[in-house]
């Protein structure tokens, strides 16, 4: 089966969704990731001339179709009663040659799906859907976040290890390397928390609509590049104390062979060293801006607001905000503790 490719509106940060009845966009529990090749491309422009993009079909006469923004909904057309409840119903469905070439046009005219209200019990289940979406998925992630592999599964792990009042900007997953996933998929469960946990979708070729308006940035982006700079401590070595730690090299790499990580350096085109204490730099150049390889739109693509140290204040001063009473004043005091380091 072809996979589907990406939406005009998103390059990277694609979402599909997979949640049970009721469930809601929050606590995001599970990802997988996946790179697609030049068929899947090719196949992307031949769409991008079809009349038939500038509406979307109805892909079946068992689903229900709703928008929110630029977010594609696709739901069971009366839940309760429909065989599409049914378990491997949607797994079913994904590998017919109607749905791939339908999710290829509706992936491409909106950017985002989220499937929803779907019998999709377990990560297990999750995983034999994303695999019946495209086949080619990754098990190898080279970004900061921590994360966890769920049991029993081979593709899925947790979208971040982080407490509840931590936030991660929005971003393009990967934007630091030369091959980014070009499809992410979520999957929901439950809820476990009723603060914290949301996955929200951003569009950045209207991120770079917004601020394009503004010459002097457009002056400095266009023709400049980014030089990444992140650094991991050994496992075994870890200070104590250590404001910015996400993790350490060797969980990154799944190995504590040198040589083995500097393979994958070189792969990715990482220049990667270690220092007296056994700290491993990694350094690398992107540019800020790239072109969608379908459209040519002009699309905001790095990770500038990330890593970046202002980043830790200002997004748990954002929580604080977001939250407050008294639940705000414990990220507002780790933010005014980042504040500090920047002095």
């Amino acid at each position: 089966m072809g996979a589907p490719w990406l939406g005009p509106r998103i390059l990277v940060a694609v979402l599909i969704a997979v949640l049970l009845k009721d469930s809601d966009l929050l606590d995001l529990p599970a990802r997988v990731l996946s790179r697609f090749g030049q068929d899947d491309l090719e196949a992307t422009q031949e769409l991008a001339g079809r009349s038939s993009l500038e509406g979307t079909s109805q892909p079946d006469a068992q689903l229900h179709l709703s928008k929110n923004g630029f977010v594609l909904i696709v739901s069971p057309a009366r839940p309760g009663s429909e065989a599409s409840l049914e378990p491997g119903w949607l797994q079913t469905w994904l590998l017919t040659a109607e749905a791939s070439a339908w999710l290829r046009g509706a992936f491409f005219q909106h950017g985002a799906i989220v499937f929803r209200g779907f019998n999709v019990p377990d990560a297990p289940s999750f995983e034999q859907v994303a695999l019946a979406i495209t086949p080619s998925l990754e098990d190898v992630y080279l970004g900061t976040s921590p994360r966890s592999q769920i049991n029993q599964t081979k593709f899925v792990h947790t979208a971040a290890d982080f407490d509840k009042h931590s936030t991660v900007p929005p971003h393009l997953e990967m934007s630091f390397m030369d091959d980014p996933p070009k499809l992410q998929m979520f999957y929901a469960h439950r809820l476990d928390m009723t603060k914290g946990g949301e996955t929200p979708l951003v569009d950045f070729q209207g991120v770079w609509e917004s601020i394009s308006g503004n010459g002097g940035l457009v002056k400095r982006m266009k023709g400049r590049n980014i030089m990444y700079i992140r650094r991991y401590e050994d496992c075994g070595h870890r200070k104590i104390l250590d404001p910015y730690f996400t993790k350490c090299w060797q969980d990154m790499f799944k190995t504590d062979n040198k040589t083995e990580v500097r393979r994958q350096c070189s792969k990715e085109r990482f220049d990667c060293s270690w220092d007296s204490i056994n700290i491993l730099t990694i350094k690398n150049v992107q540019p800020p801006l790239r072109q969608h390889q379908a459209t040519g739109k002009t699309i905001w693509f790095n990770h500038m607001n990330v890593l970046i140290p202002d980043s830790y204040a200002y997004d748990y001063e954002r929580t604080a905000v977001m939250w407050g009473k008294v639940e705000g004043w414990w990220p507002l005091l780790i933010g005014t503790y980042y504040r500090m380091l920047l002095l």
